[in-house]
């Protein structure tokens, strides 16, 4: 059915508007479009009216109470909400136990609680003698993160290829556990064996990163424009409904300026802190996109000379996190500069920052040739929940904080071709995602970026490496309820200097920037 297609078309855009009066034509004409029924329930959640979404999954489930595709769209929706009450009640009606399982897996999924769905998939595996499971349970393993679930990844899959190597998506996924692993020689060897034929995106994205690793970058550059002509990615396709500018004076940017963009929302307390720090830094110009903010935010900015500011009331979300703005922004005004991408309760350092300045760091970017640079998050935080609440401006005290000194970095088959995890939002509040970003761009080099800040089309990265110390004050480090219990444990280490980064591995820099970089900094003093 076309208007179906389209119908899909337009959820995985996220033009939740349109797609409403599609599915009410398609729906008056069929009442018993499934498909339709259940991709309604789906566009209300993505809308985030749960209310109403929690309407139209309760009619769905009564009308298809043993549908696969609505059952388990269903308890994502639970999932999303939270509602493990309503999920109990409605795995109570399920009679077969594998069925079951399954439900709860999509459930913890969907709250990206992932050790809760490695025990359901491990379960699923152990259940029943089927490869698709094991298969499962393995990516489950690659998502989590952590060093000893990559290993039960890869050994779960080296059995199954054992077992079946012939299986096309059998050598895929164990190419991408193989990268994980670092393992490259295999992995590009396993890459090489995919049917040439075989144009899936999983494959492509793999095929560009063997190229990236025989040191063809603009073999993978091409590849990248290929998947992204054919692949969507909200941060880069989404529809930009209101992106206007705002500010009264007129400023432009200038070629070889150091740009800065950022979106943000209410960050009246903040906004004064992050303006000083990087014009310190060395930024030239910031470009802001002020998501509807409504604390004074704007009212500031507008009338900051070296700020060029943009006000969008549109979906942060459907935005892909903001970065559709961001890479329509580097188009329009950093075509010819060095952009640096951060969020305003996040500070960036870098080895010899005190000394270098970004300025310095860009001069040897350029000349090694080098077009982006990535950086690990490093959560910072007080003693304890109520010093957090006490705490004003408190981005400009690092030295009071302290960070979780507990890391694991694995390879990754897109830019920056590795991911960083842990850290205290994963301690404290459960943040399963990658602390790596990347924090700095060369706006001619074409790179635009994916998913967050994350990942990128390909770019020759820097063999200089920073960090981005960020204060969550408050509600999202908290243990709740104004607690006094501490947030310090065995690993956490006080933040003192770039010097210190370095020591860590944290940060990382080659032996002639740092010779360089100290002897500038010997000179000033």
């Amino acid at each position: 059915m076309d208007m179906l297609a389209k119908a899909e078309g337009l959820f995985k855009r996220e033009e939740f508007e349109e797609l409403e009066g599609l599915l009410a034509d398609i729906l008056a004409r069929w009442p018993d479009a499934t498909t339709a029924e259940i991709l309604s329930a789906q566009c209300a959640m993505a809308a985030k009216r749960y209310d109403q979404a929690g309407d139209r999954w309760n009619a769905v489930i009564a009308k298809y109470p043993d549908h696969a595709d609505a059952r388990r769209e269903y308890v994502r929706f639970l999932g999303a909400t939270r509602n493990h009450e309503e999920l109990e009640r409605y795995v109570a009606t399920i009679a077969a136990p594998i069925a079951a399982a399954e439900a709860r897996l999509e459930f913890f999924l969907a709250m990206d609680d992932y050790r809760a769905a490695m025990e359901q998939a491990a379960y699923l595996a152990q259940q029943k003698p089927d490869p698709a499971f094991r298969l499962r349970h393995a990516r489950i393993l690659m998502r989590e993160g952590f060093e000893a679930a990559q290993h039960a990844a890869l050994w779960t899959l080296r059995e199954l290829y054992e077992m079946s190597p012939d299986s096309i998506v059998i050598r895929q996924n164990l190419a991408e556990a193989l990268i994980g692993a670092r393992d490259y020689d295999w992995a590009k060897e396993l890459v090489a064996s995919l049917p040439a034929g075989d144009k899936r995106v999983e494959v492509e994205v793999l095929r560009a990163w063997s190229n990236h690793t025989e040191g063809d970058e603009d073999a993978a550059k091409e590849r990248w424009k290929e998947i992204t002509s054919h692949q969507y990615f909200p941060a880069l396709h989404a529809r930009i409904r209101t992106l206007e500018r705002i500010d009264d004076h007129g400023g432009e940017v200038r070629p070889g300026e150091i740009l800065l963009l950022s979106v943000l929302r209410n960050e009246v307390a903040r906004i004064k802190w992050f303006l000083d720090y990087y014009r310190k830094l060395g930024v030239n110009r910031f470009v802001i996109i002020d998501n509807a903010s409504d604390d004074g935010t704007e009212n500031i900015l507008a009338k900051e000379p070296d700020v060029i500011l943009y006000r969008t009331p549109d979906s942060y979300d459907a935005a892909g996190a903001g970065m559709r703005w961001i890479n329509e922004l580097v188009g329009q005004h950093g075509k010819q500069n060095w952009c640096l991408c951060v969020d305003v309760n996040e500070a960036l350092v870098f080895p010899l920052y005190e000394s270098l300045g970004l300025r310095g760091l860009i001069d040897y970017l350029v000349w090694k040739g080098h077009e982006a640079m990535s950086v690990t998050v490093l959560d910072l935080y007080p003693a304890a929940a109520l010093d957090a609440e006490k705490s004003t401006g408190g981005e400009t005290q690092w030295s009071n904080l302290s960070f979780d000194n507990q890391f694991y970095s694995r390879g990754h088959p897109i830019c920056p071709y590795e991911e960083t995890f842990g850290g205290a939002g994963r301690r404290i509040a459960s943040d399963y995602g990658p602390i790596s970003k990347i924090a700095l761009i060369n706006g001619s080099a074409g790179i635009r970026f994916l998913l967050g800040s994350h990942h990128i089309t390909s770019a020759r990265m820097s063999d200089v490496t920073g960090a981005l110390l960020r204060h969550r004050l408050g509600q999202s480090l908290r243990n709740g309820g104004g607690s006094s219990e501490p947030f310090l444990f065995k690993d956490s280490v006080h933040f003192d200097s770039s010097e210190q980064l370095l020591e860590l591995g944290i940060c990382r820099a080659p032996e002639f920037f740092l010779k360089v970089g100290r002897a500038t900094r010997t000179k000033k003093d």
